[in-house]
């Protein structure tokens, strides 16, 4: 099983549209795929089926497996998409909502707002999320969507992709939009592993890029054109190809649907089935090869 923590070094970077496309593109192709939300702000439980709305309601979320008071099993649910959005905005689920072969595991502000100030302090607390991982049903790929800022969650989530001896094919993706603040982060992640697998005794990769929110052309913005160029020519095949800007991302987000299923949305989709195709051409997701 393999296993990818989606990071970035700021917000609003397309971090979890990214963790939620390749998640429901893997599963769409047939592999299993775990989805689990590590991010207090639950954009990834709010677009496959578990806004603050249901969670309010008493559904155990990913606070419960680090403060163990649940397992994986007890709390992942089946991702899912509605088969209407009603007068008051709400979303409504029947048995036909059920994404195929994709569970997530939810994230609920209140609650994991309260315990991350915790897992610092914790013995052991970091690395909780990798135990449970590696003591939860196998499923073929396991995929985190992190914090927008570095702090224990987002090292507990790196550290989650070690759960296994034999975790060569998985690491760290990470988004990123062109231009020279974020571009910079790259690096200061890179040196975040370093210093996380010095500590921790681990063999942590960065295994992908992904730019986001993209213009494809200098007379869109040189500047940005200029930036994506960089970054390829600084990390070679580490960089997949392109997720161009659009509306369609937060439309999606607003019908509770991950990009990959919302119809408006076809353009982005195939940039990131098209990132999808590079990574596994490269290694990543090996489950997947073939399928």
């Amino acid at each position: 099983m393999s296993i990818y923590s989606i990071v970035n070094g700021a917000g609003s970077a397309g971090k979890t549209t990214t963790a939620v496309a390749l998640a429901t593109l893997l599963a769409s192709r047939g592999a299993t795929v775990r989805l689990i939300d590590c991010d207090p702000q639950g954009t990834a439980s709010h677009c496959t089926g578990y806004p603050v709305s249901v969670l309010a309601d008493g559904q155990p979320t990913v606070a419960e497996v680090l403060a163990e008071t649940a397992t994986l099993k007890d709390v992942e649910v089946p991702a899912r998409v509605p088969v209407e959005i009603d007068s008051d905005g709400m979303p409504i689920f029947d048995e036909d909502s059920v994404i195929p072969n994709l569970t997530v595991v939810p994230a609920l502000r209140q609650t994991l707002d309260e315990f991350v100030p915790r897992l610092p302090v914790i013995r052991r607390g970091v690395v909780r999320l990798r135990r449970a991982i590696a003591e939860a049903d196998d499923v073929d790929v396991t995929i985190l969507d992190t914090p927008g800022n570095s702090n224990a969650l987002t090292t507990s989530a790196m550290l989650a992709t070690a759960a296994f001896e034999d975790s060569a094919n998985s690491g760290v993706i990470t988004c990123t939009f062109p231009g020279p603040k974020e571009v910079e982060g790259i690096n200061v992640l890179r040196n975040e592993l370093v210093s996380i697998n010095d500590e921790y005794n681990t063999d942590i990769e960065l295994r992908g890029i992904v730019i986001c929110k993209a213009v494809t052309s200098a007379s869109q913005g040189r500047l940005y054109v200029e930036y994506a160029d960089d970054v390829k020519n600084a990390f070679g095949d580490l960089v997949g190809p392109v997720i161009r800007d659009g509306v369609s991302v937060p439309e999606a987000y607003s019908f509770y649907t991950p990009v990959p299923l919302f119809s408006r949305a076809k353009s982005i989709t195939q940039d990131y089935s098209d990132v999808l195709d590079h990574f596994i051409k490269i290694g990543l997701f090996p489950e997947a090869a073939g399928l």
